[in-house]
């Protein structure tokens, strides 16, 4: 099921929305930030806007419930962190993320 959404993914089907995201964050923020990726699954969102953010030099995490998925976006180059894990070695008290 995982390999079969992130094989989905990569065909660019949601290319505009993920596009429409990365002009959304640019917009508000247009220098560095750290991008938090609630539900990353394969990390195709996250991976799309590093991407397009190069020049910002943006830090992104994706976290997600399903290890499979974890482990696909860490293969894709992101930093991604089954939800357990985050809990044990990330301390969010010293971060502030942004939701706007």
């Amino acid at each position: 099921m995982v390999n079969a959404r992130h094989a989905f993914l990569e065909l660019g089907f949601y290319a505009p929305l993920a596009q429409k995201i990365t002009d959304i964050i640019t917009s508000l923020k247009p220098f560095s930030q750290t991008i938090l990726d609630a539900g990353t699954g394969t990390g195709f969102y996250i991976g799309y806007i590093s991407d397009k953010r190069k020049p910002y030099k943006d830090l992104f995490l994706g976290t997600d419930i399903s290890k499979n998925a974890v482990k696909i976006a860490e293969e894709i180059g992101g930093k991604a962190l089954h939800l357990d894990q985050l809990y044990s070695c990330i301390a969010l008290s010293d971060v502030v993320i942004s939701c706007t």
